[in-house]
This record gives structure tokens, C-alpha cells and sequence, in this order.
């Protein structure tokens, strides 16, 4: 999928729960709609139509505060955890590279970075989870 079509999913989507809040129940949270009418009452900046984000889109509200809880979950079936993993992208790996055209720059080419990330900590995480690199693995989020 290119970033056009992927970019025209993620408007669609954007649209659909704009115009169907009422499908997707939003009246239960009316707390957030009254907090939003009160903090703008008394400012000369009126907010427009409030829109409630489901958690099922990626970095939402509710998708962090969703993530933050499963998370919270795991510390309190299986206790603290003893790492910490980060893993960052370098535009300089031989992956990407090599892929490049005399001209191009990595700055250019998301797309590429983008899928030799994912591919390298699709591996990282086999050899954490699957084969046990670090020990056996309770859990991961």
C-alpha cells in the first residue's frame, strides 16, 4: 500500500466517526462534552463540534489510556518488570543503504525506512519472546 492510499484509509476513517458519533455511542460520554462547553463558556475562543475518538485509532486519548492500562495489567499479574527496551531506526543501516539510488536520500523514502524498521524489530522481538535471548519472556507490551 502507498502513502497516498494509506493516507486516504486514515480520512475516511476520520470521517466516518466524525458523522456517525451517534452510531458509536459518544452520548456516554457526556462528561468530556460538558467539560469541553464549560472550559469554552468563559473563553472567546468557541471550540467546534467535539469529536470523541474510539481507542481504535492508533495514538488516540483513549488508545494511550487503553495501552497505559494493559501495561498497568501485566505489572500487576506478573509484577515489575527488569527491562526497558528501546529500539531506534538508523538511516544509515546496510538494509536501506543499499536500496538507494546514486541520487536519493533517505529523508525521501519513509516508505523504505519504514518497513526495514518494522522488519528489525519484528526479528528483535522473536529473539526476545521466541528464542529467549534474554531469558524466557513472562510477558512484553
Amino acid at each position: 500500500m502507498d502513502f497516498d492510499s494509506y493516507l486516504q484509509i486514515e480520512a475516511n476513517t476520520l470521517n466516518f466517526i466524525r458523522t456517525h458519533q451517534k452510531q458509536l455511542r459518544t452520548e456516554l460520554y457526556h462528561g468530556h462534552a460538558e467539560h469541553l462547553e464549560n472550559a469554552t463558556q468563559n473563553s472567546v475562543v468557541k471550540a467546534g463540534i467535539p469529536v470523541i475518538l474510539p481507542s481504535s485509532i492508533e495514538g488516540s486519548p483513549r488508545n494511550m489510556r487503553e495501552r497505559c492500562e494493559d501495561s498497568m495489567s501485566i505489572f500487576g499479574k506478573y509484577g515489575a518488570s527488569y527491562l526497558f527496551i528501546t529500539f531506534t531506526a538508523n538511516p544509515k543501516w546496510p538494509e536501506i543503504t543499499e536500496n538507494l539510488r546514486p541520487s536519493e536520500h533517505t529523508t525521501g523514502l519513509p516508505d523504505l525506512l519504514a518497513r526495514v524498521y518494522n522488519l528489525k524489530l519484528k526479528s528483535l522481538m522473536d529473539d526476545l519472546t521466541v528464542h529467549g535471548a534474554l531469558g524466557k519472556s513472562i510477558s512484553h507490551v
